[in-house]
């Protein structure tokens, strides 16, 4: 476990940044929280000044993309400037960014693989972007209770369907346990995992699919689909079981996403499938000798 005085205040400064854009009004916790955390970052040499270019870049982006008032052409262009500058944030190619490995080489179970963690900064710039130029975020008590109805029973066929096939492809076994790591994983995956990838492949890809195929028949189901598989690609370092699971478990996020409207259904489902995984099953999955 490596975290220093530095990464816990610019990655702590960070989730009050995140936590900003739920709270009500206009609220400044979010741009001040921000601000202070990219600081942090410089002070612990975790940025360098290239990172700040990209969100910026992404952001307006995004903006553009929504305004009605500008042709189609020029909204599409700013989408598609948008998702690649969103690409390279999320899969670490774009420079300025040095993210802390906070957990290194652990063994949660004898016979499960190794696990590292990092904090990955650029992903969560990639997160506030997204969620920051949404217009509609869950703001009440009665919209997120609404919001648990809708998703709890998509979030329960889901890790039906997910951990059940673990067990079946032996990429898992049942193996109840409680770490001493475990807040800092469930931080670490909130912020970094979840909230990011939920961000990236719901609430901007799989939204543009949307739009792009709404005159299709079943179009809203393709956009589903596709933004699945390409959820499953992204993981395929982990061999093409994991991806394939990873798939199926982004067609339960993407129901969710789009049963609701709300990008939350889709991070907490995520944080939620995760959390099950972690304290029930072999994390994060079996080594080859206990397969």
């Amino acid at each position: 476990m490596f975290v220093t005085p530095i990464i816990l205040w610019t990655y702590g400064l960070l989730s009050l940044a995140v936590l900003g854009l739920w709270l009500p009004g206009k609220c400044l916790l979010t741009p001040l929280a921000l601000a202070a955390a990219i600081a942090a970052g410089f002070y612990g040499r975790i940025l360098q000044p290239l990172a700040l270019l990209w969100p910026v870049l992404l952001a307006a982006g995004l903006l553009l993309a929504e305004r009605a008032a500008l042709a189609k052409f020029w909204r599409t262009l700013a989408w598609l400037v948008a998702l690649i500058v969103a690409t390279g944030l999320i899969f670490h190619w774009l420079p300025g960014f040095a993210n802390p490995k906070v957990i290194a080489d652990w063994r949660f179970g004898p016979d499960s693989l190794p696990y590292s963690k990092y904090l990955n900064f650029d992903g969560i710039l990639l997160g506030l972007c997204v969620l920051g130029c949404t217009r509609h975020r869950l703001r009440k008590v009665g919209e997120w209770r609404q919001l648990g109805k809708r998703m709890l029973p998509i979030l329960l066929l889901t890790t039906i369907a997910v951990l059940g096939a673990s067990l079946a492809l032996a990429f898992v076994r049942w193996q109840t346990k409680w770490s001493e790591l475990f807040w800092l994983w469930a931080w670490g995956n909130l912020l970094s995992t979840c909230l990011v990838e939920e961000a990236f492949f719901r609430g901007l890809l799989q939204r543009g699919l949307m739009r792009w195929l709404k005159r299709w028949r079943h179009g809203e189901k393709w956009a589903i689909v596709l933004a699945a598989a390409l959820f499953g690609l992204k993981h395929l370092q982990g061999g093409w079981t994991y991806a394939g699971l990873a798939t199926l478990a982004g067609i339960g996020y993407g129901t969710a996403y789009q049963a609701t409207g709300r990008v939350e259904a889709a991070i907490l489902s995520h944080f939620g499938l995760n959390c099950l995984h972690f304290l029930l099953f072999s994390y994060p999955a079996l080594s080859a000798g206990g397969i």
